[in-house]
């Protein structure tokens, strides 16, 4: 698979690179060892039309506000052995579902809109982060409910009036009937010693992909409640986000340091028309950095934030890369440009058309090849982790997880 810099000027630094980096380097042909990381970048995968040169004018700025900050119980942030800390969360509004590393269940009452009054940031104590000063805006909520070892502290998503929870390729069922006390009803998929703690799922219309260590297992989820076990298969090496387009499934993986098997991370794209066949049927090199996480805007672009491309001298902006598909067999990648801020633990929320990036403090609007920054917030209990974290988008609100807390936003014009 051979990948091209089309129909984009190759004038400035960082273009030339990315034409040096990534003009014929893939599996099958082979390329020269990759050199000393040296720039973040966040590469974008447009699975869609053709991109065009050059962004249309932006809109005017959207309204953003800050809902809720949610957080566990104060028992549960000055336990001795360290804090709890999220892992993932599910939006079913006014109610949100959090998953902790330790694979427990809370269960949050969300205002829909913010208390109108500020108050001051908590104490250090209770933040977990270094000394933040200022007025906290948004509620601090904390549990109604707290299921204990609900999964395997991974993933988990809400299907209708089922919640699945992720646990070692399984997954747990619960009925939200009543939302506020979620109700165990079994636990779907074949059991296996060797089972890893999920590390991402990702859905279409009626199949989950759930995602741990070097394997995919797949569901049928058309009827959320009882999930059937279609099969798994396995992926080219340790397996960390994946997002679906039409027909393909694209997953990033990391690097391999074993001996003998010394690999790069990348993005495998597999064939998943058929979910009896599935098939790899590519492999974009990335080097030794993985994305963690793999993200689709309104106009196909796969968006693959934290991804570390070698070669490229010191740059004063984050960049990224656009792939687009071409009906060339040889060379099925067409690469551009595209200027993205390097955002962990972000979420895509869409509005109008428009596609923004919200994460940690941040939300940009992005259109390839194109972002811009559109609202900022004080990012309480939100830090950087090295273990992926899984927000969420409903509607106008996103939840993002950050280790001690979960923000959630309401974008309140879009247009």
């Amino acid at each position: 698979m051979a990948l091209s810099l089309e129909g984009a000027a190759k004038d400035s630094l960082c273009e030339r690179e990315i034409v040096r980096l990534f003009e014929g380097r893939n599996r099958s042909a082979g390329g020269p060892p990759m050199a000393t990381p040296r720039v973040l970048l966040c590469v974008a995968f447009v699975l869609g039309p053709q991109a065009v040169a050059g962004s249309p004018p932006w809109g005017p700025k959207p309204s953003f506000e800050i809902v809720a900050y949610l957080q566990v119980p104060k028992e549960q942030r000055e336990r001795a052995k360290g804090p709890r800390e999220f892992s993932a969360v599910a939006l079913r509004m006014p109610w949100a579902y959090a998953l902790d590393r330790d694979g427990d269940l809370y269960v949050f009452r969300v205002p829909l809109v913010p208390p109108p009054k500020t108050r001051p940031v908590p104490s250090e104590r209770d933040n977990g982060l270094i000394a933040i000063t200022g007025e906290l805006k948004g509620a601090l909520v904390e549990p109604e409910t707290t299921i204990p070892g609900a999964g395997d502290g991974g993933h988990l998503i809400v299907a209708g009036d089922t919640l699945l929870c992720t646990r070692y390729r399984r997954l747990e069922v619960f009925s939200l009937e009543n939302p506020a006390r979620p109700a165990r009803v079994g636990i779907a998929g074949n059991s296996s010693w060797l089972a890893h703690a999920s590390t991402a799922t990702v859905r279409d219309e009626t199949r989950l992909f759930v995602l741990s260590s070097k394997r995919i297992d797949l569901y049928d989820i058309a009827t959320p409640r009882t999930p059937n076990h279609l099969g798994s298969f396995s992926g080219p090496r340790e397996l960390v986000c994946a997002c679906v387009a039409g027909d393909k499934l694209v997953v990033g993986t990391a690097r391999q340091y074993r001996t003998g098997d010394k690999r790069n991370a990348g993005l495998a794209v597999f064939d998943v028309s058929d979910s009896a066949r599935i098939k790899e049927t590519g492999f974009i090199d990335l080097g030794w950095r993985a994305p963690r996480q793999l993200l689709r805007t309104s106009g196909g672009t796969l968006l693959a934030p934290g991804v570390r491309i070698s070669g490229l001298e010191a740059l004063s902006t984050r960049t990224g890369i656009g792939f687009t598909p071409s009906s060339d067999a040889d060379q099925p990648f067409a690469a551009t440009p595209i200027d993205l801020p390097n955002l962990y633990h972000c979420v895509m929320l869409v509005k109008d058309g428009r596609a923004f990036l919200v994460g940690p403090g941040e939300v940009h609007e992005v259109k390839p090849p194109d972002a811009r920054l559109v609202f900022t917030y004080l990012p309480w209990g939100l830090r950087s982790v090295a273990e992926g974290c899984h927000g969420d988008v409903e509607g106008d609100y996103a939840a993002i997880v950050g280790g001690r807390a979960i923000a959630v936003l309401r974008i309140k014009d879009g247009k």
